[in-house]
């Protein structure tokens, strides 16, 4: 309050306003190079942990289809043991049931004998998706199915000789099944028939992950009587 030729005025002063607690008045934003930075940072991290994944992914494809062999294996031998002979080959029908369908019933040898391979494409047919039973006779070579009926003139191999030793196969990660398909290639009976002069040939044919996580070659486990160079190498 003043004094004016002895009046009083009252003089009013605005009052500062005060921004309430926390608030910040400097309201920066990004700038756009700003954004493309971590943009960028984003995409690099993305490109070095895709690649991660993925192995990491097949690693474990891999190692659910060598467990789910193992388990297929304990079933092939137990049968055997019950049944004096193994499952019968691809293609051949046993009591209306073929190749590892026998397992599952009308005994449980295992909960399915048409285990899947994971690294098959989607197909509704079971038998195109399921990992591969192959019969070996005494003379190393893989036991065929008649093509035409009656199937079943012995229990395990159609032309009387006793299956020996057996193999499963997947396809493996590069989703193929290598030595299953047409010339200049050979074919898995060559490569396996030759395999002890012909080593190259063969392991052309097998997975290895020290060739790389995806890599040819098929993944395979093998049981019984195993002879030569190719059985042997299944058994590793």
């Amino acid at each position: 309050m003043t004094k004016h030729n002895g009046a009083a005025i009252l003089a009013v002063t605005p009052q500062t306003q005060i921004p309430p607690a926390g608030c910040n008045r400097d309201h920066r934003a990004f700038t756009l190079v700003e954004l493309l930075i971590v943009v960028a940072i984003i995409a690099i991290l993305a490109a070095i942990a895709m690649p991660n994944y993925l192995e990491a992914q097949t690693r474990s494809k891999v190692s659910r289809t060598k467990a789910d062999m193992r388990s297929l294996a304990a079933a092939i031998e137990a049968y055997r043991v019950d049944t004096n002979h193994y499952p019968p080959p691809y293609g051949v029908a046993v009591g209306g049931r073929d190749s590892l369908s026998i397992l599952s019933t009308p005994l449980a040898y295992i909960t399915s004998g048409k285990l899947l391979d994971p690294f098959a494409s989607q197909n509704p047919a079971i038998n195109r998706v399921a990992l591969t039973y192959e019969a070996m006779n005494a003379f190393n070579q893989i036991i065929e199915s008649p093509a035409l009926p009656p199937y079943s003139v012995a229990p395990s191999d159609p032309t009387a000789q006793p299956t020996m030793w057996w193999w499963v196969a997947s396809r493996g990660p590069n989703q193929r099944y290598d030595g299953f398909g047409v010339a200049p290639n050979p074919s898995i009976q060559q490569a396996i028939y030759e395999a002890d002069l012909n080593p190259g040939a063969w392991l052309g044919m097998v997975y290895d992950a020290t060739n790389g996580t995806v890599s040819r070659g098929n993944i395979y486990r093998a049981g019984g009587a195993v002879a030569g160079f190719a059985g042997r190498s299944m058994m590793r």
